[in-house]
């Protein structure tokens, strides 16, 4: 077969057929042990030996032991031998010599037909009254033959049919074992594959269900924000303004509640990433690069790095915010809908992360829109201080930004960064209410 292996051999000899002739008086037997005793004189280790129907021709006592002699001397010299004999005592020499291995060809038990079939440690039966009965010999004859054999011989007869009957048994059990396990396979793969996929199902379901409660989260922070917006502008103009650090601290409250169920639900997401996200180095952070940003729970483009790498200034939906470096971690582009909807409804959560307003680059009237819904969160958020950022320029963005400052009833009072402080102008430190 395909899978065959044979060892490299020294040397090949073999006795097979019939070398009998009558004019030179040569016998079967004498010619078998001619060419015997020419192996014999040349066989050594490594060779291999082909004997058919050694021990036959002769008295089958004594050939058998001389069958037997010869194996044990080639098994002496290290040759390998392949015998075939119909000899009982050879059949079963595999059972008491350690040198020596019985073989078998058999027949199908259905057809009494070779099946070419070779079953090792097993005795062969020689099926000489089966192959009689095939081609045609009476059937009383047979019986007859049968009849005539030692108890010994039927006893062996009937062990080796049995032994082949319960070969061909376990052989089928084998291949339907075999089948089954295939089958069994085959269902555990189709098992395994089938609660991924089921738990890939779970977790999209699941995700759905917080970014749904996110959704809802966001517009109920909206409806507040509004709700709050006009109750401060309807106590800004009342006469007295006592209600007015009242209504501030439900209103902050209600904000710190939503904020935190907000928060649980964005670390559930987070929980939920298949890969969890790589922190960025410092080293790493370059301008135009894009990044999510932890605490706004978004991603972001990297508009300016500071000195040092310890901030940076980063636009996100249009809006410069500046954040703390080691908050920031690698973006991957499938985990954006883990992201709160952009828009005011998003912007709560995004402000708190940081007292900074970056306004540079932003037109007045948008500036101000932004700069009016960033103290409002801060003020909510508790801080009691904000930093303004808008640059040099022309002038027209400082100007603005401090006049609307100066009228806005959250702010308590505002100034310039001083020199100390790392800046002349660029930047208005405001105190909030």
């Amino acid at each position: 077969g395909a899978n065959s292996v044979l060892p490299i051999l020294s040397g090949f000899f073999a006795d097979i057929g019939d070398y009998q002739d009558i004019s030179l008086g040569v016998s079967t037997f004498t010619s078998h042990l001619g060419e015997i005793k020419r192996i014999l004189e040349n066989v050594c280790e490594g060779s291999l030996v082909v004997l058919d129907e050694l021990g036959t021709a002769t008295d089958p006592t004594e050939g058998a032991a001389l069958a037997e002699t010869i194996l044990e001397e080639l098994s002496r010299k290290g040759a390998l031998a392949v015998v075939t004999s119909h000899l009982p005592s050879l059949k079963t020499l595999g059972e008491t010599r350690e040198w020596a291995r019985s073989a078998s060809m058999g027949l199908d038990p259905q057809t009494e037909r070779p099946n070419f079939i070779l079953s090792m440690d097993v005795p062969g039966e020689s099926s000489g009254l089966t192959i009689a009965r095939q081609i045609g010999i009476p059937r009383h004859i047979i019986d007859r033959a049968y009849s005539l054999m030692s108890r010994q011989q039927r006893d062996l007869r009937r062990a080796l049919e049995s032994v082949r009957k319960e070969k061909a048994r376990l052989l089928s059990a084998s291949k339907d074992l075999a089948e089954a396990r295939r089958e069994v396979k085959e269902q555990k793969k189709l098992c395994r594959e089938l609660r991924q996929s089921l738990d890939a199902e779970m977790k999209k379901l699941r995700l759905e269900k917080l970014q749904f409660r996110q959704k809802i989260l966001a517009e109920k922070d909206s409806i507040l924000r509004e709700a709050r917006m006009r109750v401060e502008k309807t106590i800004a103009r009342l006469p007295s303004r006592k209600q007015l650090p009242r209504a501030r601290e439900e209103l902050r409250e209600e904000h710190r509640r939503l904020e935190k169920e907000a928060k649980e639900v964005g670390d559930a997401i987070e929980r939920l990433s298949v890969v969890p996200r790589r922190e960025l180095d410092r080293e790493e952070i370059r301008e135009g690069m894009v990044v999510w940003a932890r605490k706004l729970r978004q991603s972001g483009t990297v508009k300016a790095v500071y000195p040092g790498k310890k901030k940076v200034d980063l636009i996100v939906d249009g809006v410069v915010f500046t954040v703390d470096a080691n908050q920031l971690a690698e973006f991957r582009e499938e985990e954006k809908v883990t992201a709160p909807p952009a828009g005011r409804s998003s912007l709560l959560s995004k402000h708190l992360a940081s007292t900074d307003l970056n306004l540079i680059g932003q037109r007045v009237e948008k500036a101000i829109g932004l700069l009016d819904r960033f103290l409002n969160d801060a003020s909510l958020s508790g801080a009691d201080k904000v930093r303004i950022i808008h640059g040099y320029g022309t002038g027209a963005l400082r100007k603005a930004v401090r006049e609307f400052l100066a009228s806005h009833p959250l702010v308590d009072g505002f100034r310039s960064q001083n020199e100390e402080e790392g800046d002349r102008g660029a930047v208005t430190v405001v105190k909030l209410k």
